[in-house]
């Protein structure tokens, strides 16, 4: 072999050779490297084996687009669903007023449609298109022993939309410089009607008409 591989020499590090002339020290070291490995072996294996609390999961509704075309008009609330059996049975079908916290603040009321079902209704309409979050406090809105995957969730009101139903554009058979755009578009929510003919008459330099 040295013909085809050449020759090698290896030399000891200065520790190992400190090593071989004290051997009950490198038995020692032996021995706490297998306790160490072992150690991390068992807790490894305990954290895998060990007890995992139930939790109950929960999904948001985040509150529908306000129908503006009822009368009253109808404002949705936005719902919680717990995958089991959440609320403490006293506060089934009535108020709740503590343990829940819900940012930026909106004045409301919040309440147990049923025992797996949390809703809150705005006193007014939902601001248009503001991000919450909702934050449970455990100990006070929920039944004893329940423990939720998530302390705290997210959601939106719906945002600002215009849709074009119908455009059409006319020119004055008479006039060949008169020329109109008649579009029909619907707004998501309530508009000024007086601002908005303002701010595109300032984008046109035409004047606009509503029906």
């Amino acid at each position: 072999t040295g013909a085809v591989f050449g020759k090698f020499a290896w030399q000891p590090p200065a520790w190992m050779c400190w090593l071989g002339r004290k051997p009950l020290i490198a038995a020692l070291i032996v021995l706490a490297t297998v306790a160490t490995g072992a150690g991390g072996w068992y807790g490894w294996h305990w954290y895998q084996l060990r007890p995992r609390p139930h939790t109950v999961d929960l999904t948001i509704e985040p509150p529908a687009l306000t129908q503006y075309e009822k009368t009253p008009v109808i404002v949705s609330p936005v719902v919680i669903r717990f995958s089991e059996s959440a609320a403490p049975l006293h506060l089934v079908g009535k108020p709740v007023t503590t343990g829940l916290r819900l940012t930026p603040e909106l004045a409301g009321s919040w309440s147990w449609r049923d025992d797996r079902t949390l809703e809150f209704k705005p006193d007014g309409d939902w601001p248009v298109g503001v991000a919450y979050s909702l934050a449970f406090s455990k100990k006070e809105c929920f039944a004893p022993g329940v423990v939720l995957s998530s302390s705290e969730v997210a959601f939106n009101s719906a945002p600002f939309t215009t849709t074009i139903a119908r455009s059409e554009l006319y020119q004055d058979p008479t006039d060949n410089t008169l020329k109109k755009l008649v579009a029909n578009i619907s707004f998501s929510h309530p508009v000024d009607e007086s601002s908005l003919k303002k701010a595109v008459a300032i984008k046109l330099g035409q004047g606009l008409s509503f029906r």
